[in-house]
């Protein structure tokens, strides 16, 4: 039913490169983004009424996403585009707010052959075929190696879903789109130096894209939502997300997507064979 297109290569263990094999998986499963997006700044500011028109949309957008169950599923097929290649997994992925992500990679019989899941402040991956489990902390240097720069793993969900961590957030500009259909809103949270920058649809209030910018402006992640999701709740059922650091694009397709799944912490525990070699990463 799902197409694999994987080299196993990827994932072999060896000596010399003794983080290969949960680098490659981790960033597939985990992280996407898109670019082209940074020139907001030159874009007209809004101010006066049309500011305040402006506000309604991002209140709307913030009220949807308090009224949505905690929990979703989906089919879901994600590639990592890279420098050296592409790889391409699908299988299904579940998500409960606010970090915990599992995801089942089938082979062509439909068998799990990849599973990862965390939950903001652990994680594991599981390689089937290679007999081997492997486990570390987010705030670890394997998952920090890895991951996007300035994207805290305890928000992984709402980045997936087309939202933003709730919290004590500061409006700093808002700007006209250049299509003149939508806004983007500067958003930044306390004393943290990132700004999330989101463009937001003028009707639907959705997100269409989500930008993590530094104190200098240069985007650390983009992520640019396609198509509207089966649901008010739901995934989107496309997202492309770029790490411009580490040169990596992540690009997701959702299907069937559930948004009323109930889940508990239990739900996005893997639990490694025993017969499987363990390792644990730093």
């Amino acid at each position: 039913m799902f197409p694999v297109k994987l080299s196993w290569s990827l994932f072999r263990w060896s000596p010399s490169r003794p983080l290969a094999a949960p680098l490659a998986l981790l960033a597939l499963v985990l992280f996407l983004l898109p670019a082209g997006c940074a020139s907001v700044s030159r874009l007209r500011s809004v101010v006066g009424p049309e500011r305040e028109q402006a506000r309604q949309v991002l209140r709307r957008m913030l009220a949807r996403q308090a009224d949505c169950a905690a929990g979703v599923d989906a089919q879901a097929t994600v590639a990592l585009h890279s420098f050296l290649r592409t790889v391409t997994l699908s299988g299904y992925m579940q998500a409960m707010a606010p970090a915990s992500v599992r995801f089942v990679g089938l082979g062509p019989l439909d068998q799990a052959v990849v599973l990862f899941a965390t939950d903001g402040q652990e994680f594991r991956l599981v390689l089937v075929p290679e007999a081997t489990g492997y486990e570390g902390q987010v705030s670890g240097a394997t998952f920090a190696s890895y991951a996007p720069l300035g994207l805290r793993p305890e928000s992984l969900y709402y980045w997936l879903v087309g939202a933003i961590e709730p919290g004590d957030l500061g409006l700093a500009e808002v700007r006209a789109a250049e299509d003149g259909k939508g806004y983007w809103f500067d958003l930044r949270r306390g004393h943290d130096p990132v700004t999330h920058r989101l463009l937001l649809d003028a009707l639907t209030g959705r997100v269409a894209a989500h930008l993590l910018l530094d104190d200098e402006d240069g985007v650390l992640v983009a992520a640019r939502y396609e198509g509207l999701p089966d649901g008010p709740c739901c995934l989107p059922t496309g997202l492309v997300m770029e790490a411009p650091a580490q040169g990596v694009t992540m690009t997701f397709s959702f299907a069937d997507c559930a948004a009323d799944r109930k889940f508990t912490a239990a739900d996005f525990q893997l639990i490694v064979p025993s017969v499987y070699r363990k390792v644990s990463l730093p």
